[in-house]
């Protein structure tokens, strides 16, 4: 996108639960005091992590249902000791916590790992507990924490966030994520959508617009995101409540067209798989993506157009990909393919009581003047008339 655009939304929607959830857990294990979560999941940085303004661990929560969630971890450190990650299920004192899952592998890549959880206790807090290291020796923790809405949310009140364009790799201004970082404090909170430009990969192209070496490169993107993602203002977000991110240019490279293919090949290949590793890992597996190094475009410029369903079809959200397809994969000036409109046609035939459409692009504040001169300054397409899907819409 061409300008900045940050908007903190919070969307209180009355919603509660009706009485605890009987289905079954995995495997329990005997309580381990891990001390206080709670407590764990907003810890202030150690004089070391202030240092490098960068947490010793990151950790964030993807996508969370009433059953199901996805978290994403890599350690920050020189350390290359094992991990275990404990997904914790909460139960008033802590001493009642019970460990549902424990997993625990050596490092065996360069870019975060994920988890996925099911069979999870609708209307229930959870802590994701992830140890770099085995005492004796030296260990680093980090503590998420994430809640499964009701099945029924229609006296309930869930709060999501939006947020878009981050550029703290820019300006290192943190004063919004200091307001987040309270917000997510909220009894009611639910989880947050970043809607685009989650990193400024602007100052690669110098260095890296017409390099020959994808590695490096890619290198040079994970270090990005873990400047941005492993902050410990960013951190204190990222690792409570749900997280969804939409992609837009900066995340690869900015004023991203069709041409940019050509121009910035190698740097888009590794852009893209950096964004595989730390945006998309967050919803799904990409196991079945090819590899970025060498597959096609067309495979590559995946689009990412979803709904995820809250309560008993109260409440959904609708994310629309407006990036993979607009002047990239489609060959006219339309802001979506046929077959995402008919996704979104489709989802708005479904009897949801409300929801609520995110899209990466700005899709009702443009005139047709301002989106012409939108074009013309940054090559970005913009829809310059509202954007009717036949149906009626609330936006955040």
């Amino acid at each position: 996108m061409g300008w900045r655009q940050l908007f903190l939304a919070i969307a209180a929607i009355a919603l509660l639960a009706h009485g605890t959830s009987s289905q079954a857990v995995d495997a329990q294990t005997p309580p381990i005091d891990f001390g206080d979560l709670e407590a764990l999941s907003f810890a202030e940085p150690t004089t070391s992590e202030k240092q490098r303004n960068q947490m010793d661990v990151m950790v964030i929560v993807g996508t969370v249902t009433a059953t199901t969630a996805r978290v994403i971890y890599e350690p920050l450190v020189n350390d290359e000791s094992s991990i275990t990650l404990s997904l914790i299920l909460h139960k008033g004192p802590r001493t009642n916590d019970v460990v549902v899952k424990t997993l625990t592998h050596l490092q065996y890549q360069s870019f975060p790992y994920a988890a996925a959880f099911d069979t999870l206790v609708p209307n229930s807090t959870y802590f994701v507990h992830v140890q770099v290291g085995t005492t004796p020796s030296p260990t680093y923790v980090a503590v998420a924490r994430f809640r499964t809405p009701p099945l029924d949310i229609s006296n309930d009140k869930l709060v999501v966030l939006a947020l878009s364009c981050d550029r703290f790799l820019d300006d290192a201004d943190d004063s919004h994520w200091a307001t987040l970082a309270e917000e997510v404090r909220d009894p009611a909170y639910y989880g947050t959508v970043h809607t685009g430009d989650q990193i400024y990969a602007d100052s690669l192209e110098v260095s890296f617009r017409r390099a020959a070496n994808f590695h490096a490169t890619l290198h040079a993107y994970r270090g990005l995101y873990r400047r941005a993602f492993g902050r410990p203002l960013a951190q204190r977000v990222l690792r409570h409540g749900a997280h969804y991110m939409q992609v837009d240019d900066h995340d690869i490279v900015s004023n991203w067209s069709g041409d940019t293919w050509y121009s910035h090949h190698v740097m888009m290949r590794a852009g893209l798989q950096a964004y595989f590793e730390y945006q998309y890992q967050l919803l799904t597996d990409w196991t079945n993506v090819p590899p970025c190094q060498s597959g096609p475009k067309e495979e590559l410029y995946r689009t990412v157009y979803h709904h995820v369903t809250l309560g008993d079809h109260q409440l959904q959200l609708v994310f629309a990909d407006t990036r993979f397809e607009r002047g990239l994969t489609l060959s006219t000036n339309q802001l979506v393919s046929s077959s995402q409109l008919s996704f979104l046609n489709s989802t708005w035939a479904e009897n949801a009581s409300m929801r609520v459409l995110f899209t990466s692009v700005p899709l009702f504040f443009h005139t047709a003047k301002s989106a012409a001169i939108a074009h013309f300054v940054d090559g970005e397409l913009y829809p310059g008339t509202i954007v009717v899907f036949h149906v009626s819409v609330f936006i955040v």
